[in-house]
């Protein structure tokens, strides 16, 4: 991400990389993630460190936030089972602060068992 912000820096129109890429690797990440038979701190560190900041918030459909150790939780626990994520769509993306910082929309399907339902 460095060298994105770097060549980005200055340009009056800067480019914007293809993030389906990007977004396609995550979701291939965390359905991998979902279906280790035992979950693993290591493999779950890595998977972090891959695809995220260690301060990172997501923000669910419900409003509610989730941050780093709340993901880890729901991976952590046998209440969630069968969980598959499949990258949809890139729907929209707005660059700031000359090309520094993106904020992109992405469509995804998620699907897993909660408590075997």
């Amino acid at each position: 991400m460095a060298a994105l912000a770097d060549a980005m820096k200055g340009a009056a129109d800067p480019p914007k990389p293809d993030l389906q890429p990007f977004f396609q690797a995550l979701t291939e990440g965390t359905t991998a993630l979902g279906k280790e038979a035992t979950f693993s701190q290591e493999s779950f560190d890595a998977f972090w460190g891959k695809f995220y900041k260690q301060d990172t918030q997501f923000i669910r459909p419900s409003g509610n936030p989730l941050d780093r150790a709340g993901f880890c939780g729901m991976f952590a626990s046998d209440d969630i089972t069968d969980y598959t994520s499949k990258f949809v769509s890139v729907d929209t993306t707005k660059y700031l602060a000359g090309g520094a910082v993106a904020v992109a929309t992405v469509t995804q399907r998620e699907s897993f068992k909660y408590k075997g339902n």
